[in-house]
């Protein structure tokens, strides 16, 4: 067995296309799908895809253990908030944004590989885009004031309620931007802001084990098994 490095994820992708490697799954972009499809032939190679088992490749950890404010944390660690966030997001639209239309969109359940499949209806759980329903949760938790600009305040009294979601680059999924538009979502739909902050790999791990995180955006493979554990995943 021979593996390479690569410089960067460009130039594993221009060697994927072309046609350097006998096998590659991780950081081969799902954005240059077409670019792989044009030059199999040329470059002597296939395209396959794969269903994962794992359930999600953008999946939405939220820290139940998150202490640093008092009333983020009421909301992190409340079921029926987590699922009014999820019910906000607007899988459908995500997916032909940054998987092509590939995807399958649900929630981050188990998936048809997986020995703990529960069968469709456990993707679709809490994870249809439903924002009429969502802002009917968030009103009934307390959650109906709003500013001049419609987003939701805080019930301390303390102005807008404002959610920090963290991300990495330089992931063979698009991580930022698939947050970034989760975050417009959760504005348009039910007057909930989110800030969206890209960090590099290694300090978010630094924040992840000194509990600094809210929510962070990662691969629910288990790749970063030892460091998920106080996370729950909310949606895809």
């Amino acid at each position: 067995i021979v593996m390479t490095l690569a410089e960067n994820l460009e130039v594993l992708n221009l060697r994927a296309i072309a046609g350097e490697y006998d096998f590659q799954v991780r950081h081969i972009s799902i954005a240059k799908v077409p670019v792989f499809k044009q030059n199999e032939q040329k470059a002597n190679y296939t395209v396959k895809f794969w269903p994962w088992p794992h359930g999600t490749d953008a999946g939405f950890f939220i820290n139940q253990n998150y202490d640093a404010d008092p009333e983020i944390r009421k909301w992190l660690t409340n079921k029926d908030f987590r699922i009014a966030l999820s019910l906000a997001i607007d899988r459908d639209q995500l997916n032909e944004v940054f998987w092509l239309g590939l995807g399958d969109p649900g929630s981050s359940a188990p998936g048809p590989l997986s020995p703990y499949y529960l069968g469709p209806e456990s993707r679709k759980l809490h994870s249809t885009f439903d924002p009429k329903k969502a802002n009917e949760i968030l009103d009934r938790l307390g959650l109906d004031k709003r500013d001049s600009e419609g987003f939701r305040l805080r019930t301390d009294g303390k102005g807008r309620l404002v959610l920090e979601v963290t991300t990495v680059g330089a992931a063979f999924i698009n991580w930022t931007g698939i947050a970034q538009m989760v975050a417009e979502h959760w504005a348009k739909n039910i007057g909930i802001k989110a800030d969206v902050k890209e960090v590099e790999r290694s300090l978010m791990t630094t924040r992840l084990r000194n509990n600094e995180l809210q929510i962070r955006v990662w691969s629910n493979d288990g790749s970063d098994n030892p460091f998920t554990y106080p996370f729950h995943v909310m949606a895809y």
